[in-house]
């Protein structure tokens, strides 16, 4: 099964999530709030991948709602999408 979940880490933090889940796969939403760094992943999380995150304190802040949209979920979080510069 997993865990539909939009998850939100710090930018502190991004290495330490990609270590402990799987390295550059994840959290390449680039997020801003305020002068702050973060960053976003959403999507279904494999039931290991979520308990290992879930029970770290990587997590910034998240939700688990598949209805809603990504960046619905960011904004709705107080967060602003950095466009990507790699398109």
């Amino acid at each position: 099964m997993g865990i539909h979940a939009t998850i939100v880490i710090k930018n502190s933090n991004k290495t330490k999530a990609r270590n402990s889940t799987f390295p550059d796969e994840l959290f390449n939403t680039e997020l801003k709030k305020g002068i702050r760094k973060y960053w976003g992943q959403s999507g279904v999380f494999p039931d290991e991948q979520w308990e290992t995150l879930s029970n770290s304190d990587l997590i910034e802040d998240f939700v688990i709602n598949p209805e809603t949209r990504p960046l619905q979920t960011y904004v709705s979080l107080g967060f602003t999408v950095v466009p990507s510069t790699e398109d």
